[in-house]
């Protein structure tokens, strides 16, 4: 009994060094985005929203979308579709330009204004990764609402058991494409 004791405590003394000496990998990961490496036009290529991708038609407007760098600074050609309902109608074009500014795996577009917006930034296999956090819209919280509303009035006895909080953030993830000049 008291080696079986021993055994158990020396376990635990185990146990306790290995998590206390773990560290979180997350903070690890940052990879640096060498700002030379992303001069030059960019062309949308995929949409991804909270990991799930989204079909991007070639005749879309948002198909049509580039972003082109330079040292002095980055302008995004954006395209919206007049009408959501009917896509014939030719697409608007909208243009935003600016300074940036990219500090490891962070790139900060200014916006003007006063004002400025911060993204992830990655270049992996010659394609640029732009990833926005941002928080949910009362939109689309109360459309998860509805959607956890539902869910649970189908389980028996759904109104007892509390549903777990909603997110408080959606994950934007855009990838382009280098394209000539």
């Amino acid at each position: 009994m008291k080696n079986f004791r021993i055994v158990l405590l020396f376990i635990g003394v185990l146990m306790f060094f290995n998590l206390t000496s773990c560290d979180n990998d997350d903070d690890n990961n940052i990879v640096a985005v060498d700002p030379e490496e992303i001069i030059g036009k960019w062309k949308l290529v995929g949409v991804s929203k909270d990991g799930v991708d989204k079909e991007l038609s070639p005749t879309s407007c948002a198909a049509k979308e580039f972003y082109t760098f330079s040292e002095k600074g980055y302008m995004l050609e954006r395209f919206k579709s007049r009408l959501k309902i009917i896509h014939i109608l030719p697409c608007k074009k909208n243009n935003f330009s600016g300074s940036y500014e990219i500090m490891d795996d962070k790139i900060t577009f200014d916006l003007g204004k006063e004002s400025e917006r911060k993204l992830k930034i990655s270049v992996v296999s010659g394609k640029l990764n732009l990833t926005l956090e941002r928080p949910l819209t009362k939109r689309e919280r109360r459309e998860e609402r509805i959607v956890n509303d539902f869910v649970f009035s189908l389980i028996p006895l759904g109104s007892l058991i509390k549903p777990k909080k909603g997110r408080d953030k959606t994950v934007i993830n855009t990838v382009y494409e280098r394209v000539p000049l």
